[in-house]
């Protein structure tokens, strides 16, 4: 019987310890996961055991004052907690901690930073379709970020010439939109028309903690998509490219990876037969890497790519990871030419009033054609001069207007479209039937109509409208805007509410 009581003693006992490596011996678990719960950073119970939830509650204290947390946590991040503790105050834990926060109906874990900010420590940007609505601080947070990105990362610049195409200006207004600005996650907004500026807006100044002014440069998303496929079609115009149905055998670095033996038009229409190999969602299957930011081409060619042939499957497969080989590959083909080739599009033809850019991925020393990001930047009314830059091209059916109309007939289903007639859902991405050329396409109730759409991550939108000369540019924090009325609305109908 004793030898039984030695027992149940040392399994207390042990119950009793910290049962996670994460702590050192020393720390009073129970103690810390008081403090914790007080600064509404949910450890799970306060049962004195280091378990996951303990460790999260950790990890995410430390992301909300923008630190990194080692993993280990000892009696010096004891401390820190408690200093933290004691700045915080005895009303730490605010209403905002106790909110309950979904992402396309899902359920979200969020922080409060010691700024009393909301953030989302496992979203690197912001959740799309939040219920509720982010507010001003938590939009000002993840839109900074993303306004620093030129910063954080090398660029392909191109530097306006000074020879800016100008606009015509006949402004209506429309409370409607003035209210939307003013209340909800759109920050810029433009309606075109046959030559002339008819709607734009910015949000209030005072909403956020950036500035907003007719020089912002507002990070595209995958709008940069739709204009790497602009700067493919002035690569086949030009010679540099034979055309939409060469394969990329000729490049060297990809030789030997599934997208060599791929037909452009099959890359860009986000049918390459790559499934097996990335997803939008999971990333490079096989390392667990992303394929923006940290890796350039050559280091996915080297951990996942080489010796990869295409899946025997043809299905959509929407990825980041194609259009930043057909953006390589553009700036392989065009070689030494690549800087005078962008100033050709982006100051002759677009004639933009402020810098652009593309953005390049990390790699030391690695060559432009392994680095190029599909990421672009411009401001409100440059994002627009690009849009009119099309639709001349298609309106005056030259080359590059020939390749846009090409893509229209060589486009494929959309595979991410559903519910397309019940129009609901504020995204540009699952509403058009089509996809073609990295543009949407087809859209209910102006399937007649040719209209393409770019849109880009937290409801960055473009329409160009190339029968009617109607262009729609919204730039926003996140999807939280009446998509319906100030997009789909306005290219279909014209007009805005009042």
């Amino acid at each position: 019987m004793s030898k039984f009581f030695r027992i149940v003693t040392a399994v207390l006992y042990l119950c009793a310890q910290p049962a996670f490596s994460g702590v050192d011996k020393e720390i009073d678990v129970s103690k810390v996961q008081e403090i914790l719960s007080e600064l509404c950073f949910d450890p799970g119970p306060v049962d004195g055991i280091w378990g996951k939830k303990t460790e999260r509650a950790v990890i995410n204290l430390y992301a909300s004052v923008s630190d990194n947390y080692d993993g280990k946590f000892d009696s010096g991040d004891f401390e820190f907690l408690q200093n933290y503790k004691f700045a915080k105050g005895k009303n730490s834990c605010d209403s905002k901690s106790i909110l309950k926060f979904t992402s396309n109906g899902r359920p979200v874990e969020h922080s409060v930073n010691s700024n009393g900010v909301i953030f989302f420590p496992k979203f690197e940007q912001l959740p799309i379709e939040l219920s509720p609505p982010a507010d001003d601080e938590t939009l000002s947070l993840y839109f900074k970020r993303r306004m620093n990105d030129p910063n954080r990362f090398g660029r392909f610049e191109v530097h306006p010439a000074g020879n800016e195409n100008q606009f015509k200006v006949q402004i209506k207004k429309s409370e409607f939109l003035k209210k939307q600005l003013s209340e909800n996650s759109i920050l810029s907004y433009l309606f075109y028309e046959k030559g002339a500026i008819f709607y734009d807006g910015l949000a209030p100044d005072n909403r956020f903690s950036f500035r907003l002014n007719n020089t912002t440069k507002y990070p595209s998303h995958s709008v940069g998509k739709s204009i790497v496929s602009y700067l493919v079609g002035h690569a086949i115009c030009e010679g540099y490219i034979d055309s939409l149905d060469q394969n990329l055998s000729d490049w060297s670095l990809v030789e030997d990876t599934l997208y060599g033996q791929q037909p452009l038009i099959d890359i860009l229409n986000m049918s390459a037969r790559d499934h097996h190999v990335v997803t939008e969602a999971r990333g490079m299957i096989k390392s667990g890497r992303w394929f923006n930011a940290n890796f350039n081409i050559a280091d996915l060619v080297v951990s996942d790519l080489d010796g990869t042939t295409p899946n025997a499957s043809n299905k959509f497969n929407y990825n980041g990871l194609a259009t930043n080989i057909a953006l390589n590959y553009v700036i392989f083909k065009t070689g030494k030419d690549w800087e005078q080739f962008l100033k050709n599009i982006f100051n002759e033809k677009v004639k933009i009033q402020h810098s652009v850019m593309f953005l390049k991925h990390r790699g030391s020393g690695s060559p432009d054609f392994t680095r190029g990001w599909y990421s672009f930047s411009a401001t409100k009314y440059d994002y627009l001069r690009i849009a009119i830059a099309m639709m001349d091209d298609w309106q005056a059916d030259n080359c590059v207007g020939k390749y846009l109309k090409t893509l229209v007939k060589r486009s494929v289903r959309n595979g991410m479209q559903r519910s397309a007639g019940n129009l609901k859902t504020p995204h540009m991405d699952i509403k058009s039937y089509r996809y073609g050329g990295y543009f949407y396409l087809d859209f209910p109730g102006m399937r007649n109509r040719n209209i393409l759409g770019m849109a880009g991550y937290g409801g960055q939108d473009i329409f160009v409208d190339m029968d009617n000369s109607r262009i729609v540019v919204i730039n926003s924090a996140t999807t939280n805007y009446n998509w319906i009325e100030l997009g789909y609305n306005a290219i279909r109908s014209g007009k805005l509410r009042d």
